[in-house]
Formats: structure tokens, sequence, C-alpha cells
């Protein structure tokens, strides 16, 4: 509500409604100004489909949730097959984005008789293009020998291109892993791989090698028009105009899943220190009375760091008594 109530609204409809004018800020706002940060990267998602949902642009800071999404991960592993460095678990990933018929059942057998051999992926799919492979149906076989020739098609046609991003945009653009880059958080994910890639030696070593060292902060794009979505580290020399800090609640702030130690206590503290000091005009700290922890309903208390906060300091706001009741009210023309 704040969000779009700072950028004036994301539609007509956010006026009309009078979800926006109740904020006054000094200056315009944009969606770059602004950043929603959190305790644990699991808390990211959600609020990511939630600012889908009303249409509010967003990146996620996050190295898991670029690399590590369906879509991205056997976008991923295809390249490294095509590029000649990929493993069996990377054939198990992507091979029905190029054969939808290599399930894995045969994946497994072959994957037996690989290993058996002493062979890797490549090798093993050369050899198997010529030789049967014991315990392989003929219908099976068919399906292996039409798989590399797929992959060999695309590898010869990756393998004229000059940099790692052509590479990894082409592949994105086939029929299959195409069908996972339909929504806007997966096409978010995509546009900050094709961020993280750009430069990047194409060689297979090199370019493996550099992403496993990427870091959050790696993508982070600072001029996208689009709020930050970040854990409390992402942050971590980063400024915004205007900062949220969501789940200010004891259990996520401080964090604890075990019994916690007088120094563990301490580094919470200065982490949460370090998260309100990102923001450079404004800071808003929420927190839920009631939350699902792992599908169980729990009642939540504000986190106690806040209370260290001059009470000068802060301005109390509830969403209690601003909810409009059940239903939709018919706006009126004249």
């Amino acid at each position: 509500r704040h969000i779009e109530d700072l950028v004036g609204g994301t539609g007509y409809h956010s006026v009309d409604t009078g979800r926006v004018g109740r904020l006054q800020p000094a200056r315009a706002m944009s969606y770059a100004d602004m950043a929603v940060l959190f305790r644990t990267v699991d808390q990211i998602r959600p609020v990511a489909a939630a600012f889908e949902a009303r249409g509010i642009p967003l990146q996620m800071v996050s190295r898991r949730h670029t690399l590590e999404t369906k879509g991205i991960a056997r976008l991923l592993s295809l390249a490294k097959l095509a590029l000649g460095a990929g493993s069996y678990g990377d054939l198990a990933a992507s091979a029905r984005s190029l054969t939808p018929g290599l399930n894995r059942k045969l994946i497994g057998l072959f994957r037996s008789w690989g290993l058996a051999s002493r062979m890797g992926v490549s090798q093993g799919l050369a050899c198997a293009a010529r030789f049967p492979v014991p315990g392989l149906s003929r219908r099976q076989q068919v399906t292996l020998v039409e798989f590399t020739g797929a992959l060999k098609e695309v590898s010869q046609t990756v393998g004229g291109m000059k940099s790692a991003g052509e590479k990894i945009l082409y592949l994105s653009r086939l029929p299959k892993l195409a069908e996972h880059f339909a929504d806007p958080l997966s096409r978010d994910a995509l546009e900050r791989l094709l961020l993280l890639v750009a430069g990047m030696d194409d060689r297979p070593s090199g370019f493996w090698g550099a992403l496993t060292l990427q870091v959050d902060t790696d993508t982070f794009h600072p001029r996208a028009e689009k709020v930050a979505l970040m854990t409390m580290h992402a942050s971590k020399g980063l400024e915004f105009p205007l900062v949220f800090i969501a789940g200010c609640e004891e259990g996520l702030i401080p964090f604890r899943r075990r019994e916690e130690t007088p120094a563990e206590g301490e580094e919470e503290r200065r982490l949460f220190y370090v998260a309100m000091t990102r923001a450079k005009e404004r800071l808003f700290l929420t927190w839920s009375r009631r939350r699902k922890i792992f599908g169980k309903a729990e009642e939540r208390r504000p986190s106690p760091y806040i209370s260290d906060i001059e009470q000068r300091l802060i301005k109390e706001e509830s969403e209690r008594g601003r909810r409009r009741r059940k239903g939709t009210d018919q706006l009126q023309l004249f």
C-alpha cells in the first residue's frame, strides 16, 4: 500500500479506490528508490508474488532466486551439455528440453552404463550413437540417438556465437525451455542471469567458474526501475531513499532456530542495525500479529529490538480499522 502511495499508484484504479494519497513524500519517489529487506531468503518469494499481483515491478536480489529457479537451472544444465562441460546430473535436469521421450528410466540406464564404462556424458552419448547400450530397448536406443543429434545441432549453433549472453539467450528461446519463462518472475530471473553473464569468459571453465563465485549483490541491477527485494545480508554496502524491513517479529528478528548464544544475539542486533541504516530518508518496520509457520498459524510479537529505538522517532500504524468491508463498492460516476 505504501509503495503504491509513494509512486502515485500503479494505475487509475489505485486512485479511484483511495489506495493512494495518504502519504506525502518530500519529493517524487520511483520504484528504484525503494528496497524491501528480509531476514531469510525464503521470505522473498511470497512478497514478490504479491507485488506481481498488484502490478509493482520488482527485482529479487538473490543468487538462489536467479540460478536455482526451475527454468534457469534447466537452462544452465543444457548450456553445460551444449558446451561439452555437462554431467549426468545436467543430462537428467535438461534432457526433456530437447527430447521429451528421454525419461528418467532411460537416463538412469544410460548413466549406469556410462559410469560402469568410466565415460563422461559426451563420450557416452558419442558411443551410444554408434553402438547399442546394454539394457536399452530398441525404442529407447532410438530416443537416445535422437537426443544426441539434437544436442549436436544445438552445440554447433552456440559454438558459433561469440558471447556467453548470446548463447544463454538462444537456448532460453528453444520451445521447451521458453515455456519456463512465460511468467514475469521467471522472465525477471532470466534478465538477471543475462546481466550476470554479460562480459563473462565464454569458455566453459571460465564461465561456470565465474557463475559459481557469484553472490547475491551481483544480481542487483541499480538502474532497473524496480523495487529491490533482498535479504539483510545482501543489503550491506547498498543504500536506498526508502527501505522496508519486513517481518520485524520475535523469532525472525532476531532469527532463532536453536538455543542462542550471547555472541549470536549481538550479531543479530548488528545485522538489524545494518538493515536500518540502509535507509537514507524513510524507514518502515513491519510485523504481522499472526503468521503461518510451517502450515500452522501462530500469534506473533514485535521484535524486541524495536523497543531499543527512541519512541520519539517512531510513528505507529496499523492495518486494523483501515481494512475495507468485504464486497466491492460501486464507484460514483457523477
